[in-house]
């Protein structure tokens, strides 16, 4: 860039960086409450109710289903700290999104200063800092009511503070350390490749004594810690088999992932493209650059062992590795860097197709969730405030759907049609219409009318509304 552009840059560095963070932030928030709720977020809200009985948390998953034999794959912690939210601020739907994105936000801070530790270049940080706040895939993450913005946060704070340490090797950063792989593990297993590159990353110090010693007892005090926490849920989970999205396809081995990590094939292809260029245009200055090979090591090895697992139990999500994002982020900016050649057009290049990815896609999620928003409206607009469900997994989705704020600032009233025994002369029953969590790629599987044997016993179906994945039937005496 010229000297001009330069010049700029360092004077309004700052007010820069305060922009990008706030852009950052109106994006994790921006239509967070459009959408409802899928499957999964129902099970999060279930499982974090702070009116069930914790000490039965590992049972709770049998209440909703009573044949299954698996229990809830994501950690205890993570459960934990959203009931408490909930305590505090209210057991809604939306304050589950608000607590997710909260928690995006937070992981934008830290990979702020994470960024730090891998270059002192302004622009560099600038780029990377912008990419971070600006990925797709991230704000859409931070608007699921799941663990996954949680586990980035995590994730990059474990990182920053390992740097730290070696930099610093004294009891106060070997605290922090210890505690953050604890929180770490705790809410992801699937971390563990975080901590193996660091291990493996420690042949680098071997012949610094004082910091593999004190690593050591470190990582040793950590993994007590963990399986004195955590041991119960490591041993549910040998039941659980449900880190999957799909079939394991060659498909995998062209775009790695990129195409959901940023947004969009043609932009996922871009960074594809540099990630590659990176490694080779830098082959020879990575292995002798420890934090160029650090980031080239975690993202090799979690793709490695992922690839590993899926051979056996189909094809992880790629929200599960979602850590990776900012990681691969920070190794193509940093690799651009080193070029004097093209690293300007470049950064045009994917700042200008991130920003076209954002305002075209940002409403265009991959997958559409249930409009609960659009039927409590519906409902309340019609002036009948009772329902009822029948969906599967009643008591799940009963849970979820009563929690809106709209639910019960319209004084809606909720029958469990299954135990009441005297019904209103009106009431709105919600049905499934063809869930696609219930028939998956299944289009010839359809929903039965939507329609009650308890209700028809007295009374008749006067109305009918569809929408996607569900449906109203208006019972009346």
């Amino acid at each position: 860039m010229s000297n001009k552009i330069n010049k700029l840059i360092a004077q309004n560095y700052n007010s820069l960086i305060v922009a990008i963070f706030l852009f950052g932030c109106f994006l994790r928030f921006y239509g967070f409450n459009t959408q409802g709720y899928w499957f999964d977020e129902w099970t999060t809200l279930w499982h974090a109710n702070p009116a069930f009985d914790w000490n039965n948390f590992y049972n709770l998953r049998r209440e909703f289903a009573p044949d299954s034999n698996e229990y809830e794959g994501t950690p205890k912690l993570y459960f934990f700290l959203l009931r408490n939210f909930f305590i505090i601020f209210g057991f809604t739907a939306e304050n589950g999104r608000i607590f997710t994105a909260l928690f995006s936000i937070l992981a934008l801070i830290v990979s702020y200063f994470l960024i730090r530790e891998f270059s002192d270049n302004k622009i560099t940080k600038l780029i990377v800092f912008f990419l971070t706040s600006a990925n797709l895939f991230l704000i859409w993450e931070a608007q699921e009511t799941r663990v996954q913005s949680v586990v980035l946060f995590f994730s990059l704070l474990n990182i920053f503070i390992f740097f730290r340490f070696l930099k610093k090797n004294n009891i106060y950063y070997g605290f922090l350390f210890s505690v953050s792989i604890v929180l770490l593990l705790s809410i992801s297993p699937i971390t563990f490749t975080i901590i193996l590159t660091q291990l493996l990353f420690l042949i680098n110090f071997f012949k610094k004594r004082k910091i593999i010693f004190n690593l050591s007892i470190v990582y040793f005090i950590s993994g007590i810690i963990y399986l004195y926490f955590n041991l119960e849920y490591l041993i549910n989970i040998l039941n659980f088999t449900g880190y999957t999205h799909a079939k394991f396809h060659y498909h995998f081995f062209i775009g790695y992932f990129f195409n959901s990590f940023f947004g969009s094939t043609f932009l996922g292809a871009i960074f594809l493209l540099l990630f590659f260029f990176g490694i080779f245009a830098n082959r020879k200055i990575i292995f002798n650059d420890l934090h160029l090979k650090f980031l080239l090591t975690l993202i090799f090895l979690t793709y490695f062992l992922l690839i590993i697992y899926s051979f056996s139990n189909s094809m992880m999500a790629p929200r599960y590795i979602i850590f990776l994002v900012p990681i691969i982020i920070i190794f193509i900016i940093v690799c651009l860097e080193k070029f004097n050649k093209f690293k300007d057009y470049a950064y045009i290049v994917i700042i200008f197709f991130s920003l076209i990815t954002i305002f075209n896609k940002i409403e265009d999620r991959p997958i559409k969730k249930p409009p609960s928003q659009k039927i409590i409206r519906i409902i309340t607009e019609s002036g009948i405030k009772n329902v009822a469900t029948n969906i599967n997994n009643t008591k799940l989705f009963a849970n979820y759907f009563v929690t809106h704020k709209a639910f019960y600032h319209n004084n809606l009233i909720f029958f469990d049609i299954r135990n009441n025994i005297i019904f209103p002369k009106k009431i709105w029953l919600v049905c499934s219409n063809n869930m696609r969590a219930d028939v998956g790629t299944n289009h010839n599987k359809s929903s039965p009318e939507c329609y009650s044997d308890i209700l028809d016993k007295n009374m008749k179906i006067t109305k009918k509304i569809k929408e996607v994945d569900l449906q109203l039937s208006l019972y009346e005496k």
